[in-house]
Formats: structure tokens, C-alpha cells, sequence
């Protein structure tokens, strides 16, 4: 039996695209229109895992690949390289857990999220941010 990318095999869980973040470190988290119940939040801070130095002065963004090495683009982009470009959606794929003071929107806690990201660079003044496309885990309910 084959699979199109649109139909889920029995007994496995469904992502149903629920939120965007906008902005990362700060930024704004919506919901995508097809989701319920809407958010619309401003996020104070949004975190990735870092390494920091031994001496406590610098931190730099915990990435790795198979090869040992980022991809020139990527190396680009994090060393300030002037020509360096946004990077496309798949840059990272990730989990996310949230924690909230906000009553309506503590079934986030409760949720299972996964997202894909890409980086986006803009000039004048330069900043890098990050736009995260979450999804919501659905558990499978086939009875197989």
C-alpha cells in the first residue's frame, strides 16, 4: 500500500497547522485561520538552546549536522555576511512547549507541537529573526 502526502497510514498521528510565529526572539504568535480557538499574542520571549563559552561572554545557537558542519548559507548568515539571504522554510524543524500566565490560552501547555522554520534576514538595520510554522499532533483514532 503506498501513501500520498496528504493521507496519514491507520494508527499514525495527523499535524493539523495551527500557529505562526512571527519574529522570534520576540514577535507575535497567531493561529492560522483554520484553527480554533484563535490566538493573537505578543510572545516577550522566545528561546532556542544555546552553548556558551567557558568565560560566560558569548553563546552561540547550538546547531549540528550529519556532516559536522553548517551549510555555507547558514555560516553565512550567522557570521554577518552582507550578501547572506533568508533562509527557506525547512531551514530547522522543531518541538515546542509553551507556558502561559493567559487563561485562554493554557491548552497550549496541554498541546504536542511541532514546527519547520526558516530564518529571515533583513538589512537596515541588519537582524536576523525566525518565522515558525506550528503544527498541532493529532493522535490517530483508527481502531486497526
Amino acid at each position: 500500500m503506498t501513501f500520498s502526502s496528504t493521507t496519514t497510514p491507520p494508527g499514525f498521528p495527523t499535524l493539523k497547522p495551527a500557529l505562526i510565529l512571527k519574529d522570534v526572539p520576540t514577535g507575535t504568535l497567531t493561529s492560522h485561520p483554520s484553527f480554533s480557538p484563535p490566538v493573537a499574542a505578543d510572545i516577550i520571549l522566545g528561546a532556542d538552546r544555546l552553548s556558551v563559552d567557558p568565560d560566560g561572554i558569548l553563546a552561540r545557537p547550538d546547531v549540528k549536522t550529519k556532516e559536522g558542519q553548517l551549510s555555507k548559507a547558514v555560516s553565512d548568515m550567522f557570521a554577518g555576511d552582507p550578501d547572506a539571504k533568508t533562509l527557506p522554510f525547512g531551514a530547522s524543524v522543531s518541538r515546542h512547549t509553551f507556558r502561559t500566565g493567559a487563561e485562554k490560552y493554557k491548552f497550549l501547555e496541554d498541546g504536542e507541537w511541532v514546527g519547520n522554520s526558516r530564518h529571515v534576514v533583513k538589512n537596515d538595520p541588519r537582524s536576523i529573526t525566525v518565522e515558525i510554522r506550528i503544527s498541532q499532533v493529532v493522535a490517530s483514532t483508527d481502531m486497526e
